[in-house]
């Protein structure tokens, strides 16, 4: 239930801000930036709450229900609050806009670190067609 209020939240914040924001001037759309939400829950530093989206050959098992084995995932009585993790979501979207910092979010490879080109500073890859959604550069 904290992911979907989390994704509210980011959706209310983007409707919020939307006139800031045109998606027809560059800037994300409320997908893109709940992707960027998905994806800062799968790279979390003060815990991973999502796993990798899996796909047909990446050989990655979905997590069955009971099974507490990956030390990565936190469990439910430590993962904080909608409004905790949109503060935080809040924090590291605005690092990652910040000077030459490189963002690309790619929800079935999380750490993937993208093309490591001058020209291309920001990606977020649509989890079923791999394209990149971001028109800003």
């Amino acid at each position: 239930m904290r992911v979907f209020g989390l994704a509210q939240l980011i959706g209310d914040w983007v409707h919020e801000h939307s006139a800031d924001m045109p998606p027809r001037l560059g800037f994300p759309n409320g997908f893109t930036f709940r992707l960027i939400g998905f994806h800062y829950l799968m790279v979390r530093p003060r815990g991973i709450l999502l796993p990798p989206l899996a796909t047909e050959d990446s050989g990655f098992a979905p997590k069955q229900a009971g099974n507490d084995t990956d030390p990565q995932l936190l469990s439910s009585k430590s993962v904080p609050s909608s409004e905790e993790l949109f503060l935080e979501w809040l924090m590291h979207l605005a690092a990652a806009g910040s000077g030459s910092t490189r963002y690309w979010a790619n929800l079935h490879d999380p750490l993937d670190p993208g093309p490591l080109r001058d020209d291309m500073q920001w990606g977020v890859l649509d989890p079923v067609s791999g394209r990149n959604l971001t028109q800003f550069r």
